[in-house]
Formats: structure tokens, C-alpha cells, sequence
């Protein structure tokens, strides 16, 4: 999924695109929060930044993700699905823009995923797993990073 500037502790544009460039809170003075600190940020902010700290770590060290190849389908009833992959190791991103909730068939992606039954996604931001195998339930407008090996 993509980030934008200031995506990781919610600023919102306010309907000026121009203030999403606003300056970070970044315990400057006068700063009423700190984002660094996670002084004065809401209860809100603080788990969107530490859902973005969770899968920047992840990140790094997801070879998959740097070096592996890409495959992506064309979006369908507002899903878009992509896998990176690269020997054994898969990542299959879901990105769910409706509104509620939606039931994925991953048999369509049966030329990523194979045929093995016992193919299992675990979610990299939440730590739930996912029999691939099998429709994925997802909530409105959500993210899925699920990180399986083939």
C-alpha cells in the first residue's frame, strides 16, 4: 500500500491538498504534538503510526518485497489484488476500497498461489492467518499484507 506524508498519524488535507504538506509535528516549538514522541498525538493517531512502524519494520527485511517479481489482477467489485514473489517466499496484498464488507474468492489466483491446500497467508500487520485456500472475509476499506511460502 502506498503512504503518504503525514498518512501514519492520520493528517488529513482538509479539502486543500495543499495542507497535506503542512508541517509534521515533530516536537518543534509551539508543535502542540509530537509525533516522534507521540506526545499530544490521539489514541488514534498513535495506532495508525504504529500499524505504519509494524510494516515499515517488516519491510525491511522482506526480500520478497525488494528483489521478487509482481503480478497483479485486474481489480474486481473494488478489490485489487497483487502478489510479490520470489522463490518459495509470497506476498499477496489486498486492498479491499468499499465501503463494506466483501467475501474474496482466491481461486482466481490459483496461477500465484498453486494448488496446494495447505497454503497459509499470515497478516503482517495484525498477525491473524489465512487459509489461502479458501475465500478471505474482508472488512470495509482494509489492507492486507499476508506473507505465505509456497
Amino acid at each position: 500500500p502506498q503512504i503518504y506524508y503525514g498518512t501514519e498519524i492520520l493528517m488529513t488535507d482538509g479539502g486543500d491538498h495543499g495542507t497535506i504538506r503542512s508541517d509534521f509535528p515533530g516536537g518543534w516549538p509551539g508543535d502542540a504534538a509530537d509525533a516522534v514522541t507521540g506526545r499530544g498525538l490521539s489514541e488514534a493517531a498513535l495506532r495508525a503510526q504504529a500499524l505504519v512502524r509494524t510494516l515499515f519494520n517488516w519491510r525491511k527485511t522482506a526480500a520478497v518485497v525488494h528483489r521478487g517479481d509482481l503480478t497483479h489482477f485486474r481489480p474486481r467489485d473494488g478489490v485489487y489484488v497483487y502478489f510479490r514473489y520470489l522463490d518459495d517466499d509470497l506476498v499477496m496484498v489486498v486492498l479491499n476500497k468499499n465501503a463494506t464488507a466483501y467475501t474474496l474468492n482466491t481461486s482466481r489466483f490459483q496461477e500465484v498461489l498453486g494448488e496446494s491446500p495447505d497454503i497459509v497467508g499470515t497478516d503482517v500487520l495484525r498477525g491473524g492467518r489465512f487459509d489461502l485456500a479458501e475465500p478471505i472475509a474482508l472488512e470495509p476499506r482494509t489492507a492486507l499484507v499476508l506473507e505465505a511460502t509456497r
